[in-house]
């Protein structure tokens, strides 16, 4: 199981922008978490290329409404539980290309279809919002924008700003543009400016 650290790369070409050295969100690497733990259950899960949940609220416009998913018919049973470190662990996962997608605090974890970690990815970022998933890479928001490589965890790149402070929301990923809102302030006691972006 890979740990990957975050390194300050500059921004690939394919978004087209610059980005400022600044304070960011690098980080050293950390212990692997612990264990997942299969129950007896005697169901498997099947995270196939069909099964998707790629972005939060399912579809850009965040509806929460898969009209191919059938559910859980009857009382459910659980089939495996990965556990993790952390708070935030509440927030919406992220399901392509056979993994299943988790931001745990500072780290962005995959798991397999058995609750086995594939990767780990770590950040000393504070306030990871949401993620998005498009094409082979996993947008995720934060202080700063940046992706992973979905089957490696290898960071792809990462947008920062020399600002007092910034946030960006959840990303989509539409007809091959991905889509941000960030909250930025300048310096302190100014105010915060909120806006949406498009990269391609």
């Amino acid at each position: 199981m890979p740990n990957r650290r975050f390194s300050r790369r500059a921004l690939l070409g394919a978004l087209g922008a610059a980005a400022a050295a600044t304070a960011g969100c690098t980080a050293p690497a950390e212990a692997p978490g612990p264990p997942s733990q299969s129950t007896e259950s005697g169901h498997e899960i099947s995270l196939s290329s069909d099964a998707s949940w790629t972005t939060y609220g399912y579809t850009p416009a965040h509806t929460g409404h898969n009209s191919n998913a059938s559910g859980v018919v009857g009382d459910p049973t659980k089939v495996w539980e990965g556990f993790v470190d952390g708070i935030y662990t509440l927030r919406e996962p992220a399901v392509a290309d056979g993994r299943l997608f988790v931001l745990i605090v500072d780290d962005i974890v995959a798991y397999d279809d058995t609750g086995d970690e594939d990767w780990r990815a770590t950040s000393d970022c504070t306030q990871l919002t949401r993620m998005a998933v498009g094409g082979e890479r996993l947008y995720v928001g934060s202080e700063q924008l940046f992706a992973l490589n979905a089957e490696t965890g290898e960071v792809q790149f990462e947008l920062t700003e020399n600002v007092f402070h910034l946030t960006y929301g959840a990303p989509i990923v539409v007809d091959d543009v991905l889509y941000a809102g960030i909250c930025i302030k300048d310096e302190a006691g100014a105010m915060y400016d909120n806006s949406v972006r498009a990269f391609v």
